[in-house]
Parts: structure tokens; sequence; C-alpha cells
């Protein structure tokens, strides 16, 4: 499923910050750091889903 170093907890998410521990925020709609890993992490539905939801909310 395209499970990754994020699921490691590798960078940010090691240290559990705010939104992204709790799945809400930003990190649901795939925003800030999270976004910047699409290539390391490589998810088959993640690139399409996450540029869709970015172009929303920068509209």
């Amino acid at each position: 499923m395209g499970i990754g170093n994020w699921e490691l907890g590798i960078g940010n998410w090691e240290l559990g910050i705010g939104n992204w521990e709790l799945g809400i925020g930003n990190w649901e709609l795939g925003i800030g750091n999270w976004e910047l890993g699409i290539v390391s992490h490589s998810f088959n539905w993640g690139c399409e889903v996450l540029l869709t939801s970015t172009a929303k909310m920068v509209e």
C-alpha cells in the first residue's frame, strides 16, 4: 500500500507533531511536509489525491 519511511516515523513525523499525529487538519489534506514526501513514498494513489486536494485548498 505504499507504506514507507513515514511509517517509521522519520523526520518531523517522528516527533509526532500536532495534526500529523492525530491524522487531522493539514496532514489529512496532504499539505505541508507530508505532501513533500510524495516522491519518496511513491503511493500509487497518493499523487492524484494529494494534488487534487492541494489544488482545492489553494483556490
